[in-house]
């Protein structure tokens, strides 16, 4: 096992855990369907982590010629990844199963304060540096 392939089990972890929760959301919000109010920024952003969540595993496969690897490096590439990873739980609004609640599958109302969270983790992501 080469020292990029090790390296990689990690990230690869962490950034499948971002999608797993990342489309566990969306599904959970498809059998919600008749009690979502749907905003498009919301929708936009879930997929905008996506799409950088799926771009940050293609990245991997870029630094297989990294020739040598040090402690700081992989604490980087895991901070990103860990910021990817919170980015992505806080993307979409959860349902508690509180029927007596019907703002919580708001997209706007959870746009104005976990997503903003959300966002708050991708500047960290960016900050880290992809």
């Amino acid at each position: 096992m080469t020292q990029h392939e090790y390296v990689f089990v990690a990230i690869s972890i962490i950034l499948g855990l971002a999608l797993t929760r990342l489309l566990g959301h969306m599904g959970g919000l498809i059998r919600a369907h008749k009690r979502i109010k749907f905003h498009w920024a919301t929708a936009l952003w879930a997929m905008s982590i996506m799409l950088l969540t799926l771009q940050m595993w293609w990245v991997g496969w870029a630094l297989r010629d990294f020739a040598q690897w040090t402690i700081i490096d992989f604490l980087f590439l895991v901070a990103g990844t860990i910021c990817i990873y919170g980015a992505a739980e806080l993307a979409l609004p959860v349902e508690d199963y509180d029927l007596a609640n019907d703002l919580e599958l708001n997209f706007l109302d959870h746009s104005q304060s976990l997503g903003r969270v959300s966002a708050a983790f991708m500047v960290g992501y960016f900050a880290v540096g992809p």
